[in-house]
């Protein structure tokens, strides 16, 4: 009869055990880890109201009364590592030791999450065997913002829950911030990233492209339209419209920026008052313009940003150094992003310094500036960037003549000595513009030259005032993170909560009762 009185004894202990085990892993498993409590509960009640007798002994004992500070002690541990686990699940971190960092956030969404003032709840609306999928990614969110609370809900327990949201996927997330939320209904970075962007901007930017003069074609789907650059802005956020200049007096008011990129007809004076007027409000631009060298060319356009302090040279930028192979140096690598970045600049150079591989610019023009004669406010900031090589490995040829017979080399005294820029950014107050002496760089035959594409974006999310985005380290396109699957989950669960626990007390009871038995 005492042999079952101590393994009651010690099943009720187990169970303990496994209830607390059940409570920090499977926090949503309520009704069966509050019914296994009160069993346990009862269990325990009884065991004591049947052995009253003898535990009234064991605490008079002076045996007792000498173990109580070693119980006091063991509790005081325990409490320890009850407070260590609450401070760690408040305080979330995680590190990825592996080569390819697939289960980390890009930089840019550690930038934003960071940037989140005040409390982020998350809650996710899917099936139960959908969990799992959500609060990988959800981790990772919240391993770089303490304040983040996630809720799970069973949309089919609760079917309402489709309705007060109205969703049209099974397996949904709602972003709450500041009485504010976003649906998020595919589970990967971008898409999380991109809700909690538009959940805490002030405003919505809406980018228009100028499609007057023959500029290049932000909608064509051919190898040498620019449609995948447009649909990267608009999967990052960004509301672009087109606009014909041809059509209206001004640019609209709404406008967070403007993008005229590689016109083929030249701007009448008309087209660049409209421009003019635009900018003088403070209006945000991102130009570029394909050189035309020996020949004139946007004259009208190029001396209105003369006046505003930008040159450019129209010439044939050629790097001996860094190009692209087969180019004989007309397609430049850019060397060196940024020199000397003045201080309104250098948080977008530090980003920019970041970039892993190489960008180029076939047939490109140098640009440099000097300080406009009509500065109004005297605090116009202009900064060179995208440098070629130096020590003399590249110039700006300036002859027609070595160019067609295909003998291009530097004269002193006539091409521009490298290193040179090929972009030129400007910033006054609030307004900024960013001048490229090519557009062919984004063109859909480059798709696959990512950096290409993620320097335009982020000259994009700069020009506008959105320097928490620039970053070299995008969830454009991303490898999937490593999640455990359903069938996975559970085995883990039954493995180390079930069925390792039940292992161990049967050996405690064989070991126990051999031990009774040879005695």
């Amino acid at each position: 009869m005492k042999n079952y009185k101590l393994f009651f004894i010690i099943l009720n202990f187990l169970l303990y055990l496994v209830i607390l085990f059940l409570y920090l892993a499977f926090k949503d498993q309520r009704i069966f880890i509050l019914a296994l409590l009160g069993f346990n509960v009862f269990l325990t009640l009884f065991l004591i109201l049947k052995n009253r007798l003898v535990l009234k002994q064991i605490i008079m004992s002076r045996e007792f009364k000498n173990f109580l500070p070693s119980v006091f002690n063991i509790v005081l541990f325990f409490f320890v590592l009850a407070l260590l686990n609450y401070v760690s699940f408040k305080y979330y971190k995680q590190w990825d030791f592996g080569k390819f960092k697939l289960n980390t956030l890009t930089a840019q969404s550690q930038n934003v999450v960071r940037g989140i003032q005040g409390d982020l709840h998350f809650k996710i609306l899917s099936k139960k065997s959908d969990f799992p999928l959500w609060e990988s990614l959800v981790e990772l969110y919240r391993s770089h913002n303490h304040s983040i609370t996630v809720e799970k809900i069973d949309i089919e327990a609760r079917p309402d829950i489709l309705a007060e949201y109205k969703l049209s996927s099974a397996s949904s997330m709602a972003i709450h911030w500041n009485q504010k939320f976003q649906i998020v209904e595919f589970h990967d970075e971008l898409n999380i990233t991109n809700a909690l962007i538009r959940l805490t901007r002030q405003i919505h930017p809406v980018v228009y492209i100028i499609e007057d003069f023959q500029t290049k074609n932000f909608y064509e789907k051919s190898s040498e339209g620019m449609s995948i650059a447009r649909e990267i802005l608009e999967n990052n956020s960004l509301e672009v419209r087109p606009l014909k200049i041809s059509q209206t007096k001004e640019i609209p008011f709404d406008a967070s920026g403007l993008i005229l990129w590689g016109p083929e007809y030249e701007l009448q004076k008309i087209d660049v008052d409209v421009l003019k007027r635009y900018l003088d409000r403070g209006g945000n631009l991102l130009i570029a313009l394909d050189p035309r060298p020996f020949q004139k060319y946007q004259e009208p356009l190029i001396s209105l940003f003369y006046e505003l302090g930008f040159i450019y040279h129209n010439n044939l930028v050629y790097d001996q150094k860094n190009f692209v192979n087969g180019s004989n140096g007309a397609v430049p690598i850019v060397s060196q992003m940024m020199l000397n970045p003045f201080p309104p600049f250098q948080s977008f150079a530090k980003q920019m310094g970041l970039i892993q591989g190489q960008v180029f610019f076939p047939i490109v023009s140098s640009m440099t500036f000097v300080k406009s004669k009509n500065s109004k406010s005297g605090s116009e900031i202009f900064n060179p960037i995208l440098y070629t090589s130096d020590n003399g490995n590249s110039f700006g040829e300036s002859s027609s003549k070595q160019v067609a017979a295909g003998n291009v080399v530097y004269n002193p005294g006539e091409d521009l000595l490298g290193p040179l820029s090929l972009g030129v950014l400007f910033q006054e107050n609030k307004q900024r513009i960013v001048f490229l002496g090519n557009s062919t760089f984004i063109q859909n035959s480059y798709s696959k030259f990512s950096e290409n594409i993620k320097i335009f974006l982020n000259f994009t999310y700069w020009m506008i005032g959105e320097d928490r985005l620039v970053s070299f380290d995008l969830p454009i396109i991303q490898s999937e993170k490593i999640l455990i699957s359903e069938s996975e989950y559970n085995s883990i669960f039954y493995l180390s909560i079930i069925f390792i626990p039940v292992i161990f007390l049967g050996i405690s009871i064989y070991l126990y009762f051999r031990r009774v038995y040879r005695q």
